[in-house]
């Protein structure tokens, strides 16, 4: 069973494979989020393709994977002085 799309964690591991996209049943639990759910293999494959191929553009843009966090980061005092 070929995995087109994959991603794993510290706590989980979640693929798109022949499962899903030879799936007859409409619930889909996988990496795709339903996008190659029941589709076919060939289908399937040129949407993996194109998914890594966006997924590869993001990664290489100017700036990316630098936080932009818009919630303030503050400290507050641990212990009270008294």
């Amino acid at each position: 069973m070929s995995t087109l799309i994959g991603s794993t964690t510290a706590s989980s591991s979640r693929t798109c494979n022949a499962r899903c996209y030879n799936a007859t049943r409409r619930e889909c639990h996988c990496r795709c989020c339903g996008v190659n759910h029941g589709i076919g293999a060939l289908q399937a494959g040129q949407n993996a393709r194109e998914i890594g191929s966006s997924s590869i553009r993001a990664a290489t843009k100017p700036g990316a994977g630098k936080r932009n966090s818009t919630v303030p980061r503050e400290q507050g005092e641990l212990f009270s002085a008294g």
